[in-house]
């Protein structure tokens, strides 16, 4: 009988980790379709979610905030800097949010969505932000 209880013992042990190896695969599976879930916005979605808001994000691990004003004017500013003004647009044809700053030239970036957040994504380069409503420059 001693050795029928180690026997079940044994099974429902090993019952739990399997469930455990089970679980952590679905969530590694999870996380990989995650990413592979986003979705590329197109050029009127871009239009749509930048003109009128602010942008929420982080570069190099400092604070950012970025308006979109209809004129194309933007403004950038990371905590505790200065507001950088500078131009954006939206390319019709490749479907991406375009910017001009006075240190460079135009660069532009794909926006992607996961349904919950929102990506800046360049070559080697994924950063995600949030949007409020309006000009929200202070932190």
């Amino acid at each position: 009988m001693n050795r029928a209880l180690t026997l079940s013992r044994s099974a429902g042990f090993l019952s739990v980790v399997l469930w455990g190896i089970v679980m952590l695969g679905g969530l590694f599976h999870g996380i990989t379709v995650s990413q592979a879930e986003d979705r590329k916005l197109a050029a009127p979605e871009i239009t749509e979610l930048l003109t009128g808001h602010t942008a929420l994000g982080e570069n190099r691990g400092r604070n950012t905030r970025q308006y979109f004003d209809a004129s194309g004017a933007t403004d950038y500013v990371e905590r505790g800097g200065q507001v950088d003004p500078g131009k954006w647009r939206v390319d019709e044809t490749a479907n991406q949010y375009c910017s001009l700053w006075a240190r460079g030239g135009w660069a532009c970036y794909d926006i992607t969505t996961d349904g919950e957040s929102y990506f800046w994504v360049g070559e080697g380069y994924r950063s995600p932000f949030t949007m409020t409503d309006g000009r929200a420059l202070k932190f």
